[in-house]
């Protein structure tokens, strides 16, 4: 019953294994290996019309067996202006393809030179100390583009764009080509100036206008005039010398207003300059009245001003006005015309008070001492200047000055003067400062 079986479905058996590879079959297309890319040519010159391309025949295999060729033009060929596709196609027995397409481009013959972008500006530089006779560069990498829709590459040219240049001109050269051939150059040129000391130089002892009479007797034709010649330094402590100016601190002036001017320059020829005015007038042409400045004092005040003066001697004070600055504009805030007071005047917030007199020609009976005494008291903060000077035909023998903040003395300054005088204070702010000036008016 077994073997009856067997004998009676082997057939079938190997029918089906028979019928299954025939279903099978080869479904594997043929192998392409080097297929091309697409491929661009230009004209080689302006009157062709063709351009010669070729390329490697194609490799073709199949491991099922013969493969035969469907389609395969040459590998070669002219071609014109534009784009042509190339395609290849193979097929093996069991009817399996095997395709390799692609284009073809002419270009027209490209003769514009690529277009550069970001090409520096010339520069000037100063040679860094650090770096000795030399200064150190950064600047914009230059860029180009072919109009054409060709490549382009940078073929010289510093990269990245950076450098370290050498006193005097030097020329920074990039170069750009194009498939074609055509190049476009960006050039620069740097300038390193040596490194200079710009410092701008101190005048120190700069004298203030100076206002005398003339001498007389014998002949009011003028008069000797001494001062404090000045200096200048340079705070990175190179030598500074005096360019022009006089070379004396004095001279003899006539009537009349000189100009005196001091130059003083450096090395590097940095240069300051002090200038001031030299007046001589002639004490017998006073004039029949004459307001002068006694005493100015700049600070930032909110308080009270004790006068006290008596008259003039030789010549009538007439009358006294007191100012004060605010906003950079002097206004009276009192005036006075007894010629021998005692009086308070309350000069409220400024930020400068003066003291003027009026002087006129005559002779006086009065036999006080002539003298005018200021004192201020209140609140004073910031840098304080206290000057005096001898206007107009007045000639003050001596000036004191003396400062309390908070009943604690900061100075005492007595000084005898024949010139123009100026001094500075730095005052803290205080709840309580007094400054009492009395210019002394000379017999």
């Amino acid at each position: 019953m077994l073997l009856i079986c067997k004998r009676s479905y082997v057939p079938w058996i190997v029918s089906l294994f028979i019928l299954k590879l025939e279903l099978v079959g080869d479904t594997n297309p043929p192998n392409i290996t080097n297929c091309p890319g697409d491929i661009t040519r230009m004209l080689q010159s302006s009157t062709a019309s063709f351009e010669f391309v070729n390329w490697d025949m194609l490799i073709v295999t199949d491991a099922e067996g013969p493969v035969s060729i469907v389609a395969a033009p040459p590998s070669f060929g002219l071609y014109e202006v534009g784009t042509r596709e190339i395609e290849y196609i193979y097929a093996d027995a069991a009817g399996n393809e095997a395709r390799c397409a692609f284009n073809i481009t002419i270009t027209a013959f490209d003769v514009r030179p690529p277009v550069i972008s970001d090409c520096p500006s010339d520069m000037v530089v100063v040679a860094a100390s650090m770096l000795g006779d030399q200064a150190f560069l950064i600047w914009t990498l230059p860029t180009a583009e072919d109009e054409s829709g060709g490549g382009v590459r940078l073929v010289a040219g510093p990269v990245p764009p950076i450098g370290v240049f050498d006193l005097g001109l030097s020329t920074v050269t990039y170069i750009f080509s194009d498939d074609a051939g055509n190049n476009a150059t960006c050039s620069f040129d740097v300038t390193v100036l040596p490194a200079v000391d710009d410092t701008q130089l101190t005048i120190m002892d700069c004298p203030v206008d100076i206002v005398q009479p003339a001498m007389n007797p014998p002949d009011p034709l003028g008069t000797f005039v001494f001062w404090t010649a000045p200096t200048a330094m340079n705070a990175q402590g190179g030598p500074v010398q005096q360019s022009s100016g006089p070379n004396v601190p004095f001279g003899f002036f006539q009537i009349g207003t000189s100009t005196i001017t001091y130059e003083f320059s450096d090395a590097p020829d940095n240069r300051a300059v002090c200038s001031f005015t030299v007046t001589i007038f002639d004490p017998n042409a006073m004039p029949a009245n004459d307001t002068v400045v006694l005493v100015e004092v700049l600070a930032d005040f909110d308080g009270e001003i004790d006068l006290e003066w008596s008259q003039y001697l030789d010549r009538d004070v007439t009358g006294f006005d007191i100012e004060r600055l605010n906003n950079g504009e002097w206004n009276t805030v009192r005036s006075f015309s007894e010629l021998t007071r005692q009086d308070v005047v309350n000069v409220g917030i400024a930020n400068g008070v003066r003291i003027l007199a009026t002087i006129s020609n005559g002779t006086s009976n009065s036999d006080r001492n002539p003298n005018l005494f200021a004192s201020y008291r209140g609140r004073i903060s910031g840098d304080t200047t206290v000057r005096w000077a001898q206007p107009g035909n007045v000639t003050i023998a001596a000036v004191e000055v003396s400062i309390r903040q908070d009943l604690v003395m900061v100075f005492t300054d007595t000084i005898l003067t024949e010139v123009s005088t100026m001094i500075n204070r730095v005052l803290a702010p205080s709840t309580e400062t007094e400054i009492t000036i009395s210019p002394t008016l000379p017999l």
